[in-house]
């Protein structure tokens, strides 16, 4: 056994990461009518967290239009529903709220915001891996401008609430070039 972890950590892991029984834990588009502040919301941790889990991915997701444009923004109220999905962002309230109980039920937090394409009609073939598509430097200084702004939102919100970790970047591959 101490073999295996001396060559686990060799690669970096750690008895902490070993330990990690984690699970990712959405609301917004992927459930649009029960918000982080509804009782449902925090039953439902209550039930992950007795399956043993004691990590969650809290997700976020802001919007774009599309793939190539260059404003990236929040949907608080006056949702957009497509065939698939609706398009809402959680509250800022909401994620304190399940931040705050997930630390209570002894739960450690990894903070997802995600960007999705709130106008993009061909959801089957394009997706947030595909947001890059700009032809010149002032579109792309634009789009970065804006993603700073919103990820800076949530790593200032993960700082005052002592979340675990922020993820960033999410599966924006056609942007991974540009950083």
């Amino acid at each position: 056994m101490k073999k295996v972890l001396f060559l686990l950590g060799l690669l970096g892991l750690s008895q902490a990461m070993l330990d990690m029984k984690g699970m990712t834990f959405v609301g917004d588009r992927y459930c649009p009518e029960v918000s982080f502040t509804d009782p449902l919301a925090l039953e439902s941790l209550q039930n992950l967290r007795n399956t043993g889990t004691n990590y969650i991915a809290l997700v976020v997701t802001e919007y774009q239009d599309h793939t190539d444009s260059t404003e990236i923004y929040p949907i608080y109220e006056n949702f957009i529903k497509t065939n698939y999905y609706t398009h809402k962002t959680e509250t800022i309230e909401g994620i304190k709220i399940m931040v705050q109980k997930a630390h209570e039920f002894k739960m450690k937090v990894m903070l997802k915001p995600h960007i999705d394409l709130s106008k993009e009609p061909n959801y089957d073939f394009v997706w947030r891996g595909d947001i890059g598509g700009f032809n010149s430097e002032e579109d792309w200084t634009k789009w970065f401008d804006s993603y700073e702004k919103m990820i800076v939102k949530y790593a200032k919100l993960s700082e005052e609430l002592k979340v675990e970790m922020l993820c960033i970047s999410t599966e924006l591959i056609a942007v991974s070039h540009r950083t």
